[in-house]
């Protein structure tokens, strides 16, 4: 789907570090920034306060039909139907159950949808599974981020640390191992590299680097995002 306006997508395993980097990018290029991520976690949360079973079709595809969501411009908050959360989207039973509700048809539908509609009023950044591979598979320059487990697994202790959630790093390690076998082989848009997409391994580079590099290559595609020298 081509859009009036330009959308870039950034793609990336759970703590690859593609939501710093997206937030940096959106923040130097001036434009809007949306992680999808967190519209599934707030839909994974709606469901778990509502006892949703994640093996009841019917009644996760009513609930899709209902949702209204709504993102702040930093990507750290989500109000969904009227229901302002932040840090109950870092909650490791969140975290746990995102990959489960998230697979679901309806549920993907609904949200790839809100997903265009702000794409087509704005040039916006936007981090996620599927984007380059699904929301926007012929957007000029498709980027997919990704890091070795250790360091993923590290990076999101870190951030739940930094937070005040308690969790064993082993089982931050098991969870994004858990969490990579689902995105990946569930049969609606799963996790994966597009053809056409820019890998970057952002082990050793910090998420300054990385901003860096995207927005030299920017320079170096067809855009309409007037790009300012990095600061």
């Amino acid at each position: 789907m081509r859009t009036s306006k330009m959308a870039i997508p950034i793609d990336g395993p759970v703590a690859s570090g593609k939501t710093t980097v997206g937030r940096s990018l959106a923040r130097q290029l001036g434009i809007a920034y949306l992680d999808t991520g967190l519209m599934y976690r707030a839909v994974t949360w709606l469901v778990l306060h509502k006892n949703i079973s994640a093996s009841d079709q019917d009644a996760l595809a009513s609930l899709a039909d209902t949702l209204s969501i709504k993102a702040d411009d930093v990507g750290s908050s989500i109000e969904i139907n009227g229901i302002s959360l932040k840090d109950e989207l870092v909650e490791p039973r969140i975290v746990d159950h995102v990959s489960q509700i998230s697979k679901h048809d309806g549920i993907r539908l609904a949200l790839v949808t809100q997903q265009r509609l702000l794409a087509s009023t704005e040039h916006i950044v936007m981090v996620g599974r599927d984007i380059g591979t699904n929301v926007f598979p012929d957007a000029n320059l498709k980027i997919y981020i990704t890091a070795s487990l250790p360091v993923r697994a590290k990076r999101r202790w870190l951030e739940l640390k930094d937070k005040g959630v308690e969790v064993n790093y082993s089982q931050i390690v098991d969870s994004i191992k858990k969490r990579d076998i689902i995105d990946s082989n569930r049969t609606n848009s799963p996790l994966a590299i597009a053809e056409d997409a820019w890998k970057i391994n952002t082990d050793n580079l910090s998420a300054k680097q990385v901003t860096e590099l995207i927005i030299q290559k920017l320079r170096d595609t067809s855009t309409n995002i007037p790009i300012t020298e990095p600061t």
